[in-house]
């Protein structure tokens, strides 16, 4: 039972002697070692990341063998989970699994779309993953983002509307769980209003009660209600006083509030008996700071346990074999300490609902065998990828948002001199303006990894400016090569203080400027006053295709504004003051 209520990472494994610190070789092919320790332990479920994935038929095999080894061991079939929101949180390459926006991008259809692009997205995404074995999908986040600030949620969001979250997100649920992939809602009870992200702290949310359960909670509750509740919940670690204001100790010995995920007021008194879900609750990753920085591995398991949720998220992080030797021993105490904390009714109950959640598991495709070749499996995800590069131009049409000024006022133009984060941005907006026109004529300053000089771009000739703005910062990893050449970037402050000298030299010359919100629009109010146009497209994906050309749903749509060749048709879902 215990085996079952652990969901681990296998993203790196070494067996050449590499320190399991060290260890960075994906783990793309299942190892008998990893075999052995998944039947030996009954474990219930993995997480795939994007280390673990190379091709359609190379997942699509990894799949099967994972629930080969399982059903051959006549153990229950698995977990097989991944986080593909969409947007800037999407685990598979761009030419496998199509990203999409985000879900900001879709609240800002809402207004005159409704669920259409929700719904759309839910289904294509259900298909796709169905199609590589994987059953679970850790979306949608109905977190409403009622922080500027925010550094982890944002985009995240669908709006700042609990009532918007709550349709949305319903939709999402009904027509991916249609599709025979679960979802789970994130992040229990409501990770919208936090200036710390809980990879990194333990952030604390002091909203009385009226305002936990009308906005933090509300979108939950209404989808649990919904004609197709979501399979499972993810709980954050987040202290919530409002809802649990007993205090725990840490491994520090400092007392704070009990994280949602460790707390069994909220897990089992707000979430299964006041909300009345029925589902399965899973933990967000255990390895996080919001939790390991607090608490040991087992503490954090058997607490977790104890609180009410069923599935602990990686919980032991295992790369090497030697990982696997020190993980049987991890294992061992847990079930002692299971055994001796844990009600025995509390724990059959649980573990019945995760058999009952697999036995729902719709059977694989017929395709989703080890023997798939990879021809068909290329045809497949083709297929795939094509329908769902027509809803995504669609919904970065529909999303694109006018904040203010005349958005064709430059579309005339034929230099444009653009100011992007970093190459990838500059690359994506490069290729969609000079695809969309290949008369236009585009320079491209990239700004963020190095510590921007006092100096004007004043040598480029340009009939019109492009300054694209992500805010809060992405994080390195997202930035194409620069992350890897150890650049350090520059502060959003030092960033601002740049652009604004080289938009009031432009401004002065009288230069169109036009301003583009690529993440969250709350900051335009920096430079609103030396662009003419404002824009907004809650999105900065852009992927570096296996052909070599830079690709991004949003860029194309912001250069078909640019260009005069479509009006911005979104609207804000979050407040915004100018």
């Amino acid at each position: 039972m215990v085996g079952q209520k652990i969901m681990l990472d296998l993203r790196y494994f070494c067996s050449d002697g590499t320190s399991s610190s060290a260890c960075r070789e994906g783990m793309t092919v299942l190892p008998d070692a990893i075999k052995t320790m998944l039947v030996k332990h009954h474990i219930g479920g993995v997480i795939l990341f994007s280390e673990n994935i190379e091709s359609t038929a190379q997942v699509s095999t990894l799949t099967a063998a994972l629930q080969n080894t399982m059903t051959s061991a006549e153990l229950p079939s698995m977990f097989i989970a991944v986080d593909q929101e969409g947007g800037r949180v999407a685990r598979f390459p761009a030419h496998m699994v199509t990203p999409f926006l985000g879900n900001m991008a879709i609240g800002a259809t809402f207004d005159k779309t409704n669920s259409q692009f929700s719904t759309q997205v839910g289904e294509h995404l259900g298909i796709a993953l169905h199609q590589l074995g994987v059953n679970v999908n850790f979306a949608p986040s109905v977190d409403v983002n009622s922080e500027p600030r925010n550094p982890v949620i944002n985009v995240r969001s669908f709006s700042s509307s609990a009532n918007t979250v709550a349709q949305l997100g319903a939709s999402f649920v009904s027509s991916m769980q249609a599709q025979g992939v679960l979802s789970a809602l994130k992040h229990f009870p409501g990770h919208g209003d936090t200036q710390v992200d809980s990879h990194t702290g333990l952030p604390l949310v002091t909203h009385d009660i009226e305002t936990t359960m009308s906005q933090d909670v509300l979108p939950f509750a209404h989808i649990i209600q919904s004609d197709t509740p979501p399979a499972m919940i993810m709980s954050a670690h987040i202290q919530y006083p409002s809802l649990d204001s007993n205090k725990m100790v840490t491994t520090q010995g400092k007392a704070v509030f009990a994280p949602a995920t460790l707390s069994k007021p909220i897990l089992t008194g707000l979430l299964r008996n006041t909300l009345k879900y029925q589902g399965l609750i899973v933990t967000d990753a255990l390895d996080m700071a919001g939790i390991a920085n607090y608490f040991s591995q087992q503490e954090a398991v058997v607490k977790a346990f104890d609180a009410g949720a069923d599935i602990a998220l990686m919980p032991y992080t295992i790369r090497t074999p030697e990982d696997i030797a020190q993980f049987d021993s991890f294992m061992t105490a847990l079930v002692d300490a299971v055994s001796s904390n844990i009600e025995s009714e509390a724990l059959k109950a649980s573990y019945q609902r995760i058999v009952v959640a697999k036995q729902k598991l719709t059977p694989l495709n017929p395709a989703q065998v080890e023997t798939v070749t990879a021809n068909d499996q290329a045809l497949v995800g083709q297929t795939l990828i094509t329908q769902g590069r027509e809803i995504e131009t669609a919904l970065a049409q529909a999303s694109i948002t006018s904040l203010y000024g005349d958005p064709h006022l430059a579309a005339d133009a034929k230099q444009w001199l653009v100011f992007m984060p970093d190459s990838l941005r500059c690359n994506a907006m490069q290729t969609a303006m000079t695809t969309l026109d290949p008369s236009v004529n585009v320079t491209c300053v990239s700004y963020s990894t190095k510590t921007p000089q006092h100096s004007l771009v004043s040598n480029v000739s340009a009939d019109a400016v492009l300054i694209g703005d992500i805010s809060p910062r992405h994080t390195a990893y997202e930035m194409g090569n620069e992350n890897l050449k150890g650049e350090p970037r520059s502060s959003l402050i030092a960033q601002y203080a740049w652009l604004t000298q080289q938009a009031q030299f432009f401004h002065d010359k009288k230069v169109p400027i036009v301003y583009a919100s690529l993440r969250m629009p709350y900051q335009y109010a920096e430079l609103a006053a030396l662009a003419d146009v404002g824009l907004a497209t809650y999105s900065y994906r852009a992927d570096t295709m296996p052909d070599g050309t830079t690709y991004g749903a949003a860029f194309n749509s912001l250069a078909e504004v640019l260009l005069g060749k479509h009006t911005p048709q979104g609207k804000l879902p979050v407040p915004t003051q100018h």
